[in-house]
């Protein structure tokens, strides 16, 4: 069954972990990571 709405810039939370407009995630067959900042430009 699709999703017959949308919305942006929502706060979202499930699996104990809150997901807020702006977020960035990383995943991997290991996990997944939420941040509030940009991770990746810290390693490179």
């Amino acid at each position: 069954m699709w999703l017959k709405w949308s919305a942006r810039d929502v706060v979202l939370e499930f699996g104990g972990v809150r997901w807020e407009p702006g977020a960035y995630v990383y995943a991997d067959a290991d996990g997944v990571v939420v941040a509030r900042e940009d991770l990746s430009a810290k390693n490179g």
